[in-house]
């Protein structure tokens, strides 16, 4: 707000730029990457960086309106964001922006049911990943593109019949984000696990992973997560014998989760309401 009363000129541009990218990631963190705050955030971010033709501000902004179009189920608006990173990407040669780009273009395939293609991505990110260079992306992009490419690795796996190689991946991409110490791509993979324990019918893993979740979301003040996490621990309170109070659990997570912006798992979160 202050900065816009500022006389127009490259340096005034340049600095809000910097504060509006410096923002959006916290609004991802908080209130969750399909939220208007951060689609505002991260739009003007991309008119001032290619405005002042700065290219890895152009990048950054780009994944992070990738994020917001992404969660907000606007899948092919998603699917071209993505590939528009993945040209740029390509065309630097940086392995880190590379790796970032595979999970864009990646994910948004998995959620259109592409998921040999996702398989193809998944598996050529991980040609590129280092520890180090996973670090310098958690500093840049407040997120760990590795970790979500285990999970959609795993994710895809599963739903071309190989489950059994599912799990091992999942864990390595929880451990990965504990390594890294980044709490955000913690509670995302948690959140992801319980995907798969819905996929295999598994309520004691579910119950365990909602209430993690639960306790980090309220720690760290994730809004994002706790609705997810509620959703699934409705579904575990129903398969133990608590039908009524456990569907009502459900029901207000999915109020919760769309309170946020968030428009992904609708499907598989009402099969667990109209299982129950």
């Amino acid at each position: 707000e202050l900065v816009s009363v500022l006389p127009p000129s490259s340096a005034r541009d340049k600095q809000e730029l910097g504060l509006q990218m410096s923002v959006a990631p916290a609004y991802m963190d908080i209130k969750g990457w399909a939220s208007l705050e951060a689609e505002r955030a991260c739009s003007r971010a991309r008119t001032l960086a290619e405005q002042l033709g700065d290219l890895k501000s152009t990048y950054a902004s780009l994944w992070g309106l990738w994020t917001n179009h992404f969660l907000g189920g606007r899948l092919t608006e998603a699917l071209a964001t993505g590939q528009q990173l993945l040209r740029l990407a390509d065309a630097s040669d940086a392995p880190t922006l590379r790796v970032m780009a595979h999970h864009a273009v990646g994910y948004s395939h998995f959620y259109r049911g592409a998921f040999t293609q996702v398989r193809a991505h998944a598996e050529q990110a991980a040609q590129l990943f280092s520890l180090e260079s996973e670090r310098e992306t958690v500093r840049r992009f407040h997120f760990s593109s590795s970790t979500a490419l285990r999970i959609m690795l795993r994710s895809s796996l599963w739903m071309l019949g190989f489950p059994d190689q599912a799990p091992a991946i999942v864990q390595s991409g929880i451990d990965l984000t504990r390594a890294l110490q980044h709490r955000p791509s913690e509670a995302f993979a948690l959140a992801a696990s319980l995907l798969l324990h819905a996929y295999n019918l598994d309520v004691s893993s579910a119950g365990r992973t909602a209430d993690e979740l639960v306790r980090l979301g309220k720690q760290e003040s994730f809004d994002i997560w706790t609705p997810f996490a509620r959703i699934f621990r409705g579904w575990v309170m129903v398969e133990r014998g608590e039908a009524e109070s456990g569907i009502e659990e459900t029901r207000l997570g999915i109020r919760m989760w769309q309170a946020t912006g968030n428009h992904l798992n609708q499907t598989i979160a009402m099969a667990m309401l109209g299982r129950s």
